[in-house]
């Protein structure tokens, strides 16, 4: 799940994505081809991908932050890097 934390931040991140009030397709399709450029693939793990997404949102100062649900949805974490780069979940209240 992806919460907006920093909404000024995420208003302008969108606001490259649209053509007034519409997505602009063109911007749209280009992400599928970052997620190539950025190794997000179905062929990784679940962890490599979430690693690389993570990576994302932080460089592009995009307002979002990621959490991670159990098999239930009950219990979350948000999804932090630790020095080293690696995933470090942080459990939420």
């Amino acid at each position: 799940m992806m919460v907006i934390d920093e909404p000024v931040k995420f208003g302008v991140f969108t606001a490259n994505l649209f053509e007034g009030n519409t997505f602009d397709e063109v911007v749209v399709k280009n992400y599928g081809y970052a997620y190539k450029l950025l190794g997000i693939s179905e062929n990784n793990s679940i962890s490599v991908n979430e690693k690389i997404f993570l990576g994302y949102l932080n460089a592009s100062d995009t307002g979002l932050s990621l959490l991670k649900g159990d098999e239930s949805f009950n219990n979350w974490s948000l999804l932090t890097k630790d020095a080293n780069g690696n995933i470090a979940p942080i459990n939420c209240p």
